[in-house]
């Protein structure tokens, strides 16, 4: 008895989980980038460019991912799919800033090239970031990606 009710529960789990992924199977990413993020018929540079978004446009996706890029699916172009790269691409509306942001932290934290990327550099406690587009989660700063939760809005003097 004890067996058929561990199994019951783990198929439960495995099915909620299903569930899960299926809920989130048409939701939007959208683009934060300095000028726009290219859309292209296959995961590649190479591939040709059949759209773009500019900075702050929602796509939606079916969470595919080949080698770092994002399928899109029901675009409003002749193809009606195609692909972007995540580095580029978050899970919540980023909004414009154009503001000066301070850098809050117990050390020092990492300017990427990409969301979640490579780093580019390293800003230090209580540095000076222009902000030009933010979301929940990162920051499009003049140097840079970063974490929007190192940065704190400086007040107007």
């Amino acid at each position: 008895m004890k067996r058929m009710t561990i199994l019951l529960l783990l198929l439960a789990l495995v099915t909620s989980s299903l569930m899960i992924g299926v809920a989130r199977a048409e939701d939007n990413i959208w683009a934060l980038c300095k000028t726009f993020v290219n859309i292209r018929e296959r995961p590649s540079t190479r591939s040709q460019a059949i759209g773009y978004l500019d900075c702050g446009d929602g796509v939606e996706t079916d969470w595919e991912m080949k080698n770092g890029w994002l399928h899109c699916i029901n675009l409003s172009l002749e193809m009606t799919e195609g692909w972007v790269y995540a580095g580029y691409m978050i899970e919540d509306k980023p909004e414009v800033v154009n503001a000066v942001f301070t850098v809050v932290s117990d050390g020092r934290v990492a300017l990427r090239k990409e969301i979640g990327g490579k780093r580019k550099a390293w800003a230090k406690p209580g540095k000076s970031l222009k902000v030009l587009w933010r979301s929940n989660e990162w920051s499009l700063t003049n140097k840079g990606y970063i974490r929007s939760e190192f940065l704190e809005a400086q007040d107007d003097l």
